[in-house]
C-alpha cells in the first residue's frame, strides 16, 4: 500500500496535458484488459464497456467462448451469464441467460444462490415477491435489494429497513459494506435519511474500506434539490483516502458518476497511477475501474 500512495505522490502535480488522459486511451485500456483478464476481473471489464455501449460484438463473443469452457464453474459462470444478459440484444436469447440466473438462484442445493439473487438485482429481474423473512447476512439483503424492484412503495419499505439496520450498530462490517452498495441502487436519499446515515457516521471510528463505501454512496445517493456544496464536503473526505487501496473502488465509483471540472486533477492522477503496469501494486481490478472513470466522465463533458 505505502508503494502505491508514494506512486500517486510523485504523479500529483504533473501538468494534466503530460498525462495524455483521454477517451481513447482509456477505451483502449478496456479493450486490453477484456482478452488478457480472467474471471470476475473480466466480468467487471466487459460491463464497463457494455454500460458505454462499446465492443458490444467483442464481449458478447468473449463471453460466448467463456460459457463452453466455464458454463460448468458454479459462481463464475454467473458472472458470465450476467454479462451475456447484457450483451445481447436479442429478447428470446436474453431471456435465455436469465432464466439460466433464475434457476441457479431456486436451486436451493446449488452453489450459485447468493451470486444469481445478487445478479438478479443488478439487473432489475424481480423474483422476489413477498419481504423475505427468516434470512441472513448477504443472501438476506440481496434478497431486500431484489423486493424492493416491485414498486416504489417496496423501495422505500427496503430503504427504510436497511437504513435502520445500518445505524443500529447491529450489522458484521460485511453486511454493513453491502448495505451501503445496495442503497447506491434505490436512491437517491432523501433529505432525512442522508442526514440519518450521516449523523450516525460521524460517532463511528470506520475503517477507510467501510468508511469510503459509505462516503462514496451519499454522494450517489445524495438527495434531489439539495445545496451542492455538501457535496463538496463528501468529496473532499473521500478524496482524502484516495491513495488508500482499500478505499480506491469507492472513489473511483463516485467519480464515474459525480464528478465535474474540478475534479479534473484526482481522475488523471488516480488513471494514471492504476494504468502504470510496472508498478509492484499494480491491480488489473482497478486499473479496470479508473479506465472507466476517465471514460465515464469524458462522455458526460461531450
Amino acid at each position: 500500500m505505502k508503494g502505491f500512495q508514494m506512486g500517486l505522490l510523485l504523479l500529483i502535480g504533473i501538468p494534466l496535458c503530460s498525462i495524455g488522459q483521454s477517451k481513447e486511451m482509456a477505451l483502449a485500456d478496456l479493450k486490453s484488459l477484456l482478452y488478457s483478464e480472467k474471471e470476475w476481473v473480466k466480468v467487471h471489464v466487459a460491463e464497463f464497456l457494455l454500460w458505454e455501449n462499446c465492443y458490444v460484438d467483442e464481449v458478447r463473443t468473449e463471453f460466448l467462448k467463456d460459457e463452453e469452457q466455464f458454463g460448468h464453474v458454479p459462481k463464475y459462470r454467473v458472472g458470465i451469464w450476467r454479462v451475456l444478459v447484457q450483451a445481447t440484444t436479442d429478447e428470446k436469447n436474453k431471456q435465455y441467460w436469465i432464466d439460466k440466473i433464475i434457476a441457479a438462484y431456486h436451486d436451493k442445493e446449488g452453489e450459485d444462490r447468493l451470486h444469481a439473487i445478487e445478479t438478479l438485482a443488478k439487473l432489475r429481474v424481480g423474483v422476489v415477491q413477498v419481504l423475505p423473512t427468516g434470512l441472513e447476512s448477504s443472501f438476506r439483503l440481496y434478497s431486500l435489494w431484489n423486493y424492493a424492484l416491485g414498486s416504489a412503495e417496496k423501495k422505500q419499505t427496503v430503504k427504510h429497513m436497511l437504513i435502520r439496520d445500518l445505524v443500529s450498530n447491529k450489522l458484521t462490517e460485511l453486511e454493513m459494506q453491502v448495505t451501503s452498495y445496495i442503497l447506491r441502487y434505490i436512491g437517491p436519499l432523501a433529505e432525512n435519511e442522508y442526514v440519518q446515515v450521516k449523523t450516525w457516521m460521524q460517532t463511528k471510528d470506520l475503517k477507510t474500506a467501510l468508511r469510503s463505501n459509505l462516503l462514496a454512496t451519499l454522494l450517489i445517493a445524495y438527495p434531489e434539490n439539495q445545496p451542492v456544496n455538501e457535496q463538496s464536503e463528501l468529496k473532499k473526505e473521500l478524496f482524502a483516502m484516495s491513495r488508500d487501496a482499500e478505499a480506491i473502488p469507492h472513489v473511483t465509483m463516485a467519480l464515474a458518476q459525480k464528478s465535474d471540472d474540478n475534479d479534473q486533477q484526482i481522475v488523471s492522477d488516480m488513471y494514471e497511477a492504476m494504468r502504470n503496469i510496472k508498478s509492484g501494486n499494480y491491480n488489473s481490478d482497478f486499473h479496470a475501474m479508473t479506465a472507466y472513470m476517465v471514460l465515464k466522465r469524458r462522455e458526460d463533458d461531450e
